[in-house]
């Protein structure tokens, strides 16, 4: 997607993540992060585009937005929805191409964008999850999110107990198809077919899921060795 798209999808997930968590009490669990309450998930949401707001301010040389630090629970809704809209208002008053400070080799808000359009699609579907409303990932932003994941298990993931295991992904809802390859002395993630140890065919959306742990819409095929998954949930556990 381009930097256009993931603001609109940006404001779109957080939208909808707003929504869920105004559907019902704070204080249900969230099956796919099961250590957090709704509440939780609000605060870590809020937070986080909060946060990649103001980076993107001291990239951009303008005034940072004032955001409350943990607010009570009776204003957390309020404290989100100012966070959306401010976080809205400066990824589309800014160029994809502004320095910025960011943990990858991409120091752009292009890749900010990205980032937070993704994360916001994950957390989306937490906390529809817990409200027994899930809707799929938009097919793009699905493929957004896999293509991510060498950049993401580049900084954060534990490749010490892999010895080379394969995945093939297979979206049948569209041309998409990824491999994966786990090394210990590193990770590739290429787009195309290719024999690999363990073979997921299912929705782009799912295979996304997938990934990230998260419980599927639709069952996804799996042909091969599932020690490869296994494997792959040692190196994201998230």
């Amino acid at each position: 997607m381009d930097y256009d798209q993931n603001v609109a999808a940006a404001d779109r997930e957080a939208t909808a993540f707003i929504d869920a968590v105004a559907a019902g009490p704070m204080g249900e669990s969230i099956p796919s992060c099961p250590a957090w309450t709704m509440a939780d998930l609000a605060e870590h949401v809020g937070t986080f585009m909060g946060w990649w707001t103001a980076v993107i301010c001291e990239g951009a040389g303008r005034a940072k937005p004032d955001h409350d630090d943990g607010p009570e629970p009776d204003q957390l809704l309020a404290w989100l929805s100012k966070i959306h809209g401010d976080m809205v208002d400066v990824l589309g008053s800014s160029t994809p191409d502004i320095e910025i400070w960011t943990w990858a080799d991409d120091k752009s808000v292009a890749f900010a964008g990205r980032r937070i359009a993704n994360e916001l699609g994950i957390h989306r579907y937490d906390a529809q999850l817990a409200r027994g409303t899930q809707r799929p990932l938009d097919a793009d932003l699905a493929a957004s999110i896999i293509d991510e994941i060498e950049t993401i298990v580049g900084i954060n993931g534990d490749l010490s107990a892999v010895s080379g295991e394969t995945i093939h992904l297979h979206a049948t809802d569209g041309d998409g198809e990824w491999v994966i390859e786990m090394y210990p002395h590193g990770f590739r993630l290429r787009r195309e077919h290719a024999k690999s140890d363990l073979a997921l065919r299912g929705a782009v959306s799912d295979l996304a899921l997938t990934l990230y742990g998260r419980p599927t819409i639709a069952t996804i095929e799996e042909i091969g060795d599932a020690k490869a998954l296994a494997a792959w949930q040692q190196v994201w556990p998230w």
